[in-house]
């Protein structure tokens, strides 16, 4: 699961960011795209911490941290 979501996050950014990181959107279109932070930002979020849904609010809520960690990302601390 974890290198899917690395290729996925890859290939989105290289082909749709400049070099300088801004978006190559074009919000002028007729149909523009939005909320890039949005599309990115959940799948990596999905990858650093998940947290399913429980039937009510006072079921054990269980949080798994680096479920998907991409070997790419292998170093680092928290």
């Amino acid at each position: 699961m974890g290198e899917g979501l690395a290729s996925g996050l890859t290939y989105a950014i290289e082909r749709k960011f400049a070099e300088n990181l801004w978006s190559l959107y074009n919000s002028f279109a007729e149909d523009p795209i939005f909320q890039i932070d949005a599309n990115l930002g959940y799948s990596a979020a999905n990858a650093l911490v998940q947290a399913p849904d429980t039937a009510s609010l006072s079921d054990a809520l269980t949080i798994t941290l680096l479920p998907a960690l991409p070997s790419a990302w292998g170093s680092g601390s928290m």
